[in-house]
């Protein structure tokens, strides 16, 4: 086995993976709260860019199937690949944690930073400024920058888990499915049902491929702790639900049953463990359980302003935090959303890597991998049809770029900061990039 610190998570003779050293990992996370621009699907492009094609640490099999745990488990998808990867890469548990921090602090500040603003100040002054021609602008070029760099991401993903027509099947169902419907549930169903799918597909025709190539089953990363402590992390995150919700009956049932902090936060535990869909689906459940507490208004300065950062937008917990109680409660807040996705993935990693290597589990994968990049696929077509719809300056921006990163082989950042000068030079030039803003809803 090759000395640690040198690299990728490259597969010796013995089928051994080899690991990446603690330092080497966190040089190559370090920067990422800082371009991950875009929204969960676009930093899932990236990461997959990063993690398979750059670093080497997964194959694009068991990127698939950490892509796939994550979607069929609560909390912030993209964070919760990240971590997970990190840490298989170097069995270390504390790189895992430090990626997580390195990923999300730069924009949990910001944000932190603005409900503190807006909670001391005069929030009306500020209600205006995210909705200024120049930062729409910036806003909507980044927005297209990211479907660009999903699109990309969609298409590597399909080629290499779609090899032949049944999963190509199951990716083209999958993409359908969850374009026509936005149930929290429709994810955990279309992979479940993808993989069932792929089982009986292979055992009916014995001669066809299994989901997931052998030797790369050999070679998968272990976490660095066993079932035991897995279990203790996934099993804890749902236990604790347990005193938050016992709060929040005492709060509704009498005004001193319970402090008004600990209920606040146990708001933001609720919904860090049940919120499937991602960071789309956080702001509207936000919406109707911060009703009373949260302006509406403010709420939704607030949602313009994280997409504009890099990061998961679950960071707009932070925001509503300081709005709340400053700063300590925006960073009791924050952790309470974020951590229990974060365990559960964890607490997955050990189970994950013994199953996969029972053969009908290798089959099961295979078509949940394919219907995982079915998922991506879907985010690119609804953010087409919300962002660039029949506006033709935009798709035209869009073709751009999507040929720039293909015909000049540029990285995701690249992209997106292209994205970003496209749509300042809109605005600077008086052109049409940004129009149409509000129809738009951006």
């Amino acid at each position: 086995m090759a000395p640690r610190g040198y690299g990728a998570l490259e597969v010796t003779q013995d089928g051994a993976p080899t690991l990446v050293s603690i330092g080497e990992a966190l040089r190559a996370v370090s920067l990422v709260g800082f371009y991950t621009f875009g929204g969960t699907q676009a930093n899932i492009a990236l990461f997959r860019e990063m993690f398979v094609e750059d670093q080497r640490w997964l194959t694009s099999e068991q990127f698939a199937e950490v892509m796939a745990l994550a979607n069929c488990l609560p909390g912030p998808s993209s964070c919760q690949i990240l971590v997970s990867t990190v840490t298989l890469a170097t069995r270390s548990l504390l790189a895992g944690v430090l990626a997580f921090v390195f990923f999300l602090l730069p924009s949990a500040v910001v944000m932190t930073g603005l409900g503190c603003a807006v909670r001391y100040a005069n929030p009306n002054s500020s209600n205006n400024v995210l909705d200024q021609p120049g930062v729409v602008d910036l806003r909507i070029g980044v927005s297209i920058a990211a479907i660009a760099v999903i699109m990309q991401g969609s298409k590597k993903l399909a080629e290499k888990l779609c090899p032949d027509a049944f999963r190509q099947v199951l990716f083209s169902l999958a993409c359908a499915a969850t374009i026509v419907t936005t149930a929290w549930w429709a994810t955990p169903v279309c992979l479940v049902v993808a993989g069932l799918l792929h089982v009986a597909h292979t055992r009916a025709a014995p001669s066809s491929a299994l989901g997931v190539v052998p030797s790369s089953i050999s070679a998968a990363p272990s976490p660095p702790f066993g079932k035991a402590f897995g279990f203790v992390l996934f099993a804890g995150s749902w236990a604790l639900l347990i005193p938050f919700v016992t709060c929040q009956v005492l709060a509704d049932g009498s005004s001193a049953g319970c402090p008004g902090s600990a209920n606040i936060v146990g708001i933001f535990y609720r919904i860090g463990c049940l919120v499937f869909g991602g960071g789309p689906v956080v702001v509207p459940l936000l919406l109707t359980q911060l009703a009373g507490l949260i302006e509406a208004s403010h709420l939704l300065l607030g949602f313009a302003a994280v997409n504009l950062l890099p990061g998961p937008m679950f960071n707009v917990a932070a925001y509503c935090g300081a709005l709340l109680g400053g700063w300590p409660m925006a960073v009791a807040c924050w952790a309470a959303i974020m951590l229990p996705g974060i365990f559960m993935a964890l607490g997955a990693l050990p189970f994950w890597s013994r199953c996969r290597e029972i053969k009908v589990i290798q089959q099961f994968l295979g078509g949940v991998n394919a219907a995982a990049a079915g998922l991506m696929a879907a985010a690119c077509v609804s953010l087409f049809l919300g962002i660039v719809g029949q506006n033709k300056w935009r798709a035209s921006a869009l073709v751009l770029l999507v040929a720039s990163g293909q015909i000049l082989v540029l990285k995701a950042p690249l992209v997106i900061a292209l994205g970003a000068l496209g749509g300042l030079g809109s605005w600077l030039l008086g052109g049409s990039v940004g129009g149409a803003a509000a129809a738009a809803g951006l």
